[in-house]
């Protein structure tokens, strides 16, 4: 695909500020001596001139065309490479020339590209490298000139693919760290049977949580742990859906914290690796996770990390927000598996090295991996579950159990 930047024709007359004609033909201002017939006359032969041009071609500049002559992407792991080549009819200065790309929502994600790039009759290369999500992006070269972008080309796609890593996928959970650069902290394998409403009796010294009508992130669900929480046959078990006899959709965020003497008590860490495994007894749409990392600053700007986060009807999800830089509203990661939290275990870990990488696995396959906006403040670990973010509740027959086998923390030892 070409693209043409048009010069502007030369004009035969010019536009006052006050719009009206300029120049030789412009009429006399008052007082001047020149007869009322001279001016008349003087019209007549503006107009045959007007008249006239109208028959003339006027002379205007060859158009500037741009073509790409190569573009290229190279996967490595997450790591995408790309160098693009493109060669414009005339030397051009274009004030962005780089690589665009989409990813399934079709959100930019572009490469940083050249700034005041000068493109040449023999081709002018631009090179990056940049960290990807798992999943399929579409791609192509682009170009901005003058205030005007272009797309060039035809949009290809590349896609990076999963990659494998001991995480642990067993059923009994792990009580030390398989990697050098964490540290094991505690974990929490629910050995003590407790029935509903006496979570917090048993579980209190180890566990906090929210509690309060209405108040999930869709104002549809009640933080409800009394009536949510129990431990059966050595998993926790969170009871969610409708009550009838109160009129609130019951749902509950309990948050792990260590047991007395590890790390001073405090959920809070610097660098964490959660893992936990999990599984529904039955697809519950209108329900969902939103298992997190939270800044313990509580402001968002310092960043989030979800995973999994989606519908308890659905695929397992996961985003990171990006932190320190004013948008949290964007991400830096998003992952995506087709697997489903009915149809059996699943063991989800998240690495979070400050300041440095985010890692998402599911089953020990990782995900995605991002370096970029990662958070570099304290942040606490909270199993919210939640109604779905839409304005509707849930249907009230939508009922079921959120089962956790085991969870673990491990402390990043940098």
């Amino acid at each position: 695909m070409t693209t043409t930047t048009q010069n502007p024709q030369l004009a035969t007359s010019t536009v006052g500020h006050d719009g009206s004609t300029g120049g030789r033909d412009q009429a006399p201002a008052a007082g001047t001596r020149r007869s009322r017939s001279w001016w008349r006359r003087a019209a007549a032969v503006a107009a045959l001139a007007t008249v006239g041009s109208a028959f003339l071609t006027p002379v205007s500049q060859a158009a500037t065309t741009y073509s790409v002559t190569s573009l290229t992407v190279n996967v490595n792991d997450q790591a995408v490479s790309t160098s693009v080549t493109v060669a414009a009819s005339t030397r051009t200065t274009a004030a962005r020339f780089k690589v665009c790309v989409r990813d399934y929502k079709d959100t930019a994600m572009d490469f940083p590209g050249l700034v005041d790039a000068v493109l040449e009759p023999t081709g002018t290369t631009y090179s990056d490298t940049k960290t990807f999500g798992v999943g399929t992006y579409r791609y192509w070269a682009c170009l901005k000139v003058g205030d005007q972008w272009s797309f060039l080309g035809t949009a290809k796609t590349f896609t990076v693919v999963p990659r494998t890593t001991p995480t642990s996928t067993t059923s009994t959970m792990p009580t030390q760290s398989a990697q050098s650069q964490w540290e094991f902290s505690y974990g929490e394998s629910f050995s003590t049977d407790v029935p509903l409403g006496q979570f917090s009796k048993v579980y209190g010294s180890r566990w906090a949580g929210y509690q309060g009508i209405r108040n999930d992130t869709s104002r549809n669900g009640s933080y409800q742990p009394d009536k949510v929480l129990s431990v059966k046959d050595g998993s926790l078990d969170m009871a969610l859906g409708y009550d009838a006899a109160t009129g609130l959709y019951n749902v509950a965020a309990p948050a792990p914290q260590p047991p007395a003497g590890v790390n001073g008590g405090s959920p809070e860490y610097l660098g964490m690796r959660t893992s936990i495994r999990f599984r529904t007894t039955n697809p519950m749409p209108g329900y969902k996770t939103a298992w997190m990392l939270w800044p313990s600053s509580y402001r968002w700007v310092d960043g989030e990390i979800d995973f999994p986060e989606s519908s308890l009807g659905g695929d397992i999800w996961g985003f990171a927000h990006e932190a320190d830089n004013g948008t949290p509203e964007q991400n830096s990661l998003w992952v995506h598996s087709t697997a489903t939290y009915a149809e059996g275990w699943h063991t989800a870990t998240t690495e979070w090295i400050p300041g440095k990488s985010i890692e998402m696995f599911l089953d020990g396959v990782s995900l995605g991996k991002t370096t970029q906006n990662v958070p570099t403040k304290p942040m606490h670990w909270t199993l919210q579950t939640e109604t779905d973010l839409t304005t509707k509740p849930p249907a009230q027959s939508v009922k079921g159990h959120l089962l956790v086998d085991w969870l673990t923390v491990e402390t990043y030892k940098g």
